[in-house]
């Protein structure tokens, strides 16, 4: 990538799963963020050259400039990514990157309520339709894990790298029963189709899971806990 970019790449920085371990060879994506000098069409053109054999690699691409804004305005996704990253070329940005628990809490509430909001959206349009309904579902339980672990890591609760262990932190720490979460996996491992009350167990069992967790926002975090 560097001889593809040359003096316009100014970091390269490798996380998650690759770095922190778990990765998944052949199923895991590579997460790649690559921080450009100048973000450009004709630099993302370069980019897509060089990855096209590389159909694992999820770029995050970031313009040099306003990138500490984009810190800010990603604060959770930074949070993570700086837990586990290796910096592959160029400058290490992350090194000295702060975020104030209080903006990292502001983004990490409105992530999970607007969580909520989508689910409900998609119930209500498509809880007729079995199949797009089906579709709406899968990929929710990777997020809802990660979201979940990150208001625990915002109140200073230890959270297990391994999402079965996560599940034992989350139903502790919220004091909620997951067991919506283990269905909604085993929906996710071995898809199939959704008869009208497999719909109103998972809608009404993530509804009711994020709810709870939602609340335990507004008392907690309004009282500084």
């Amino acid at each position: 990538m560097p001889e593809l970019l040359g003096d316009n790449l100014y970091s390269s920085i490798l996380y998650g799963s690759a770095v922190r371990g778990g990765i998944k060879p052949g199923v895991s994506d590579i997460n790649l963020l690559i921080i450009l000098n100048r973000s450009t069409p004709e630099a993302h053109r370069a980019i897509s050259e060089c990855l096209q054999s590389r159909i694992l690699v999820d770029p995050f691409i970031l313009d040099r400039h306003g990138m500490e804004r984009s810190f800010e305005a990603f604060a959770i996704k930074f949070r993570s990514i700086k837990r586990n990253y290796l910096v592959l070329y160029g400058e290490d940005p992350l090194k000295s990157l702060e975020i104030s628990k209080d903006h990292a809490r502001f983004l990490c509430e409105q992530a999970i309520r607007n969580l909520q909001l989508r689910m409900v959206h998609n119930y209500v349009i498509l809880r007729r339709d079995r199949k797009k309904y089906l579709r709406s579902l899968l990929g929710y339980y990777s997020t809802i894990i990660v979201e979940l672990t990150e208001v625990l890591r915002l109140s200073d609760e230890q959270v297990p790298r391994s999402f079965k262990d996560r599940l034992i932190t989350i139903e502790a720490g919220f004091s909620v029963d997951v067991n919506i979460l283990h269905d909604l996996l085993a929906l996710e491992l071995k898809p199939r189709r959704l008869r009208d009350q497999d719909i109103e167990h998972f809608h009404h069992g993530l509804f009711s899971l994020l709810e709870a967790v939602i609340q335990w926002i507004e008392i907690k975090w309004q009282m500084n806990i």
